[in-house]
């Protein structure tokens, strides 16, 4: 199992805290992270997964409530530009939790938008040395993260300004290698590929004794009526299991392998991505929030728990319970899906 990062569902987290005193905003702090008791962002997704300054990218968020999934909802998008201060600890700055600022660039308003990564993204978050902030000493680059990578953030507004939702996202950058040989620039020039989003191959659900059933992406239907939800009895014990494909050679949709640019040796190491699945469901529990395989695993697919709710639960949504999954890989990539079951 592999441990948490600092993501895109980690800093949206973070934003309903910063924004706890705000009208409409009253987090369920008693809540597990894979509850969804309220309109959330579970993740955003960057397509491609790793882009260079300048560059074009899609950008698309999981937006769901405890009604499913919300897929015409108005996001207001923009990129933070303003990098951290060299006393705060945190992976953004917290001053990227703003609706408006000098350091707040707009996107676009949409469900999903198109647009070019900031031209500085590599002095601001990455590699190369920055300007220094008003009043503070001269910046050094951003430190990678534990894969190497460096991040763009882009903010997100969902909803009026009486209520509403604020969250972050992050695109993965391509960026120098600070401190490397010429040789090792080259070689990695030569062997690095930029990471491409996982792809959620499959998801299962069986009961005790039963046979494993496909749980359908309802939103994938694009026209005519979603697919029927998989029965479950209350209170049942349910198996999930969550795959993705097999990679030899990125890019591909699985644990890709690359090389890492160790600071220690001045040499590069190569390494495989390690995946985790975070699960969310509008009633019910799972053992786990999250299940993971780490770098040295070959496995392609995790298994979770969830046991379905009472009957008395859900009786508001006609026994309809709404779960999503959502797959990243080490280097920040990220796909979702979501799914339904009746509980009868």
């Amino acid at each position: 199992m592999v441990g948490e990062r600092a993501t895109s569902l980690l800093v949206a987290a973070c934003a309903t805290v910063v924004l706890a005193s705000a009208p409409g905003c009253q987090p369920d702090f008693a809540a597990r992270a894979s509850s969804v008791v309220q309109e959330r962002v579970l993740a955003v997704r960057s397509e491609p997964a790793e882009a260079a300054p300048d560059q074009a990218v899609k950008l698309t968020a999981l937006v769901v409530d405890p009604s499913g999934t919300r897929k015409t909802e108005a996001i207001d998008w923009a990129f933070c530009t303003r990098p951290k201060p060299l006393d705060e600890l945190d992976d953004v700055s917290i001053a990227c939790f703003q609706r408006t600022a000098d350091w707040i660039v707009p996107l676009a308003v949409g469900p999903a938008v198109e647009g070019k990564l900031p031209l500085d993204a590599c002095r601001q978050w990455g590699s190369d040395v920055p300007e220094p902030l008003p009043g503070q000493p001269a910046g050094r680059p951003a430190d990678p993260d534990s894969t190497g990578g460096y991040f763009q953030p882009e903010r997100l507004v969902i909803g009026a300004s009486g209520s509403y939702v604020l969250a972050l996202g992050q695109t993965r950058l391509v960026c120098g290698l600070p401190g490397a040989t010429r040789d090792v620039l080259e070689e990695f020039k030569k062997t690095y590929t930029p990471n491409a989003n996982p792809i959620l191959a499959d998801v299962t659900l069986a009961t005790a004794g039963g046979a494993a059933l496909p749980l359908p992406d309802v939103d994938a239907a694009v026209t005519g009526e979603p697919p029927a939800p998989t029965i479950v009895h209350p209170g049942e014990p349910v198996s999930l299991v969550v795959s993705w494909p097999a990679c030899d050679a990125p890019p591909c949709g699985g644990a890709e392998p690359y090389p890492y640019y160790d600071l220690q040796q001045h040499a590069l190491v190569a390494r495989r991505e390690s995946m985790r699945v975070s699960f969310f469901a509008s009633a019910g529990s799972f053992r786990d929030d999250r299940v993971g395989r780490g770098e040295d695993e070959r496995e392609t697919s995790v298994e979770n728990g969830w046991t379905a709710p009472a009957s008395a639960d859900v009786a508001a949504t006609g026994g309809l319970v709404h779960l999503w999954f959502v797959l990243r890989d080490a280097r920040g990539g990220v796909t979702f899906r979501g799914a339904t079951v009746q509980v009868q």
